[in-house]
């Protein structure tokens, strides 16, 4: 997991939530006084989200994290959402050892 909080984005926690009936790992993220969750999918839920959606004043944005389904679901502005996307992009994630696709790791290069 990465803070990215000398960016303006700080890492306040996870969890593990559900998408349909299937268990999902959440990051979330902290900018100012909003929140943005950060789901990773199985990949039936991910390839049902191909495009952002806006809804109820919130974006779902699909991405792509180390070959990993996600979305970012924020309710900023698209260019602060695509900030942290940005980020997020740039980080090395690897799946982990137990083969179990949504659960991710992090590693930040150097360390």
């Amino acid at each position: 997991m990465q803070d990215f909080a000398d960016q303006g984005f700080a890492l306040v926690g996870g969890r593990v939530d559900y998408v349909s009936s299937e268990r999902v790992r959440v990051l979330v993220y902290r900018p100012g006084q909003h929140l943005i969750d950060v789901f990773f999918l199985p990949r039936e839920a991910a390839s049902s989200i191909a495009t952002m959606v806006r809804r109820e004043g919130y974006a779902l944005e699909p991405v792509v994290l180390g070959g990993q389904g996600a979305v970012v679901v924020a309710d900023l502005d698209a260019s602060e959402s695509a900030r942290l996307i940005g980020f997020l992009g740039a980080a090395r994630w690897t799946s982990s050892p137990s083969g179990r696709g949504n659960a991710m790791h992090h590693r930040r290069e150097g360390l």
